[in-house]
């Protein structure tokens, strides 16, 4: 789904972030999800992938938070991966 469709959808996103496949893999918590999701889809050990840009858009519903990572495909940024994380439950 493309990032105007998903605004279509769910509106405006207030939490956008913008990463490089490196700052992904060097971040503190490299194993917090959905980070080892979105990394398997651009392995560090290919050097073109690094330096991919990805952005993550997330929407709060209540006690859910949908957080959908996006890359770009033809110039458009497409959605390839999405969670729902219940802020309810601990892991």
């Amino acid at each position: 789904m493309s990032e105007a469709k998903l605004v279509k959808r769910f509106g405006s996103s207030d939490r956008i972030y913008t990463n490089t496949v490196r700052d992904l893999a060097q971040s503190p918590e490299p194993l917090r999800t959905p980070i080892p999701q979105v990394l398997s889809m651009y392995p560090t050990n290919i050097p073109n992938n690094l330096d991919v840009q990805l952005k993550s858009l997330s929407w709060p519903h209540g006690r859910i938070l949908l957080t959908v990572w996006l890359h770009q495909e033809n110039g458009q940024w497409v959605s390839f991966y999405a969670e729902e994380w219940n802020m309810d439950v601990i892991e």
